[in-house]
């Protein structure tokens, strides 16, 4: 029931969302990068 439930609610999330999180994930992490460097 459980592994159904997780399978169910991943379909259900938005990969447009996904996207958006992991893109400002790496934006952050390479302006973090950039200001160290600099």
């Amino acid at each position: 029931m459980k592994k159904e439930g997780q399978i169910t609610y991943l379909s259900k999330t938005p990969q447009l969302f996904l996207g958006f999180l992991i893109g400002l994930v790496l934006w952050g992490l390479t302006l973090m990068v950039l200001l160290v460097l600099n």
